[in-house]
């Protein structure tokens, strides 16, 4: 017995000389084990908090059982945009996961908010109180949470409560719409129907039964604003609920509550663009006024603008307001010749789809009026002389010569009478050699233009008076139109 303990001592003391030794502060040693030894790790971060819920059906509630009913599944989570996460369901343990459709605020891969319309494609509700319905969220491969709703499926006869119109799958404009259906209601039964889009609060819908405003056998909903309108592709779901009895007004359902559900896909309608001008012909420096108010869109989507001059003409203009339904630019005001502009429209709806619509105009330009004063003229001193430039015209066919104006540009200087109207005149002055007097007219059209045309009168000096000779005579060959003698060439050399 002895030989067995100080064996088993031997052994004791050999394990306990296998562990790392650590001085204490004191020179003592310790035996601790060699993991402990080690540097210990630096806490990592946790993981950030995710999670999923399912909102609609909630815990318990009463829903539509059958392969030809449909179930409107929606709910949130802790995803956004930025995210990286995806939202999946599965129904009584069928799979696969269904992904769902996110319908966040950021858009298609926001899942803060989601829907999934269940139908018999995948699976169906069954008529019992243990259908499962699980929402997973997954944001990378070690995260992972789930959310579970218990439902009590119950079958109704397809009559109690349908979606006429939209059908399923059927495409529709996207915008407002007015949906159509029928139920078992009648006068006597307290029933209402309600209406609702994706995951949106039910509305009140209409009775349009034949017996008054309690007769929802005959029912309608008109969605008139953003709060439901149509979006283009499959992410419409359409739901209706009748409420019989208690349960009218409350929000919580029961047996007595009904459900009907359409997925419709909304079509984009391309916008309508509509342009006009007052007027196709214009003139130079004219105003131009673009007018595309009358431009429109089928569903009623807001609308954006843009004027673009579309043209290959070299004369450019500044259109201002170019964003605007209504814009306006101002024809240049001189050009080479007649020119014709076009400007286009581009009408652009909320979801990107553009149409253009062109208008043209031509541009007259503008001739320069022609100034006509006429051929020149000869005069004597004294005479009154008429300058007319009464034959100057404008060439437009609607043009006209507002402004004429005289004036002297050689000889010696005289008064002119009318010297802003199309005939002037003057008096010949004295003079005592030969003379050119030389006139301008410039002439101004209604657009500015103008045009100068010149003419000239001349007049010839009286001879000199001739000096006797030694014998005292002088000689005259004729006598002028003033009375003064012309001097014969020979007679004053003899």
């Amino acid at each position: 017995m002895l030989s067995a303990l100080a064996l088993l001592t031997l052994l004791m003391v050999t394990l306990m000389l296998s562990l790392h030794p650590i001085s204490r502060d004191n020179g003592d040693t310790a035996l601790i084990p060699a993991t402990s030894a080690q540097q210990t790790a630096l806490p990592t971060a946790p993981p950030p908090e995710i999670g999923v819920k399912i909102t609609s059906p909630t815990k318990g509630q009463t829903v539509s059982a059958g392969d030809d009913q449909q179930l409107h599944i929606a709910g949130s989570s802790t995803d956004d945009s930025i995210s990286n996460c995806e939202v999946a369901v599965i129904v009584n343990g069928v799979r696969p996961y269904q992904p769902v459709l996110a319908n966040g605020s950021s858009g298609i891969k926001d899942y803060s908010t989601w829907n999934y319309l269940l139908n018999s494609s995948y699976t169906s509700i069954n008529d019992s109180p243990d259908n499962k319905i699980t929402a997973k969220l997954v944001c990378g491969p070690n995260l992972t949470k789930w959310y579970s709703v218990n439902v009590t499926g119950i079958s109704f006869n397809a009559s109690r409560l349908n979606i006429n119109s939209p059908t399923a799958n059927e495409n529709v404009s996207t915008g407002n719409i007015t949906v159509y259906g029928t139920s078992m209601d009648d006068f006597y039964k307290d029933c209402q129907v309600f209406v609702s889009k994706n995951n949106l609060p039910f509305q009140k819908a209409t009775a349009a039964g034949l017996t008054g405003t309690r007769d929802f056998s005959a029912w309608k909903f008109t969605y008139t604003d953003d709060y439901a309108s149509i979006t283009p592709g499959n992410t419409n779901s359409l739901a209706a609920k009748l409420s019989c009895g208690e349960n009218v007004n409350s929000k919580t359902d029961s047996s007595e509550t009904t459900y009907a559900t359409v997925n419709i896909i909304g079509i984009n309608q391309p916008p309508i663009a509509e342009a006009k001008v007052e007027k196709e012909e214009v003139r130079e420096g004219e105003e131009v006024i673009l007018n595309g108010e009358d431009s429109n869109d089928p569903s009623g989507d807001t609308l954006t603008y843009l004027w673009e001059q579309t043209s290959d003409s070299i004369e450019k203009v500044h259109i201002f307001d170019a964003n605007e339904a209504v814009a306006n630019f101002k024809v240049p005001d001189k050009l080479e010749e007649d020119t014709t502009f076009e400007i286009t429209l581009f009408v652009t709806d909320e979801y990107g789809e553009t149409v253009t619509k062109t208008v043209s105009l031509e541009a007259i330009a503008n001739s320069e009026p022609e100034a006509d004063t006429g051929r020149d003229k000869e005069a004597v001193i004294g005479e009154q002389v008429t300058l007319d430039g009464s034959g100057s015209h404008d060439p437009d066919p609607d043009g006209k010569i507002i402004s004429y104006k005289w004036e002297q540009t050689d000889g010696p200087g005289v008064s002119l009478q009318g010297s802003d109207q199309p005939i002037a005149s003057f008096s010949v002055p004295r003079v005592e050699e030969d003379t050119t007097f030389e006139f301008t007219l410039t002439v101004t059209d209604d657009e500015g233009a103008e045009s100068e045309d010149g003419v000239e009168v001349q007049v010839d000096a009286p001879p000199q008076p001739q000096i006797p000779d030694e014998s005292g005579e002088v000689c005259f060959d004729e006598i002028d139109n003033n009375g003064n003698g012309l001097v014969d060439e020979e007679c004053e050399s003899d």
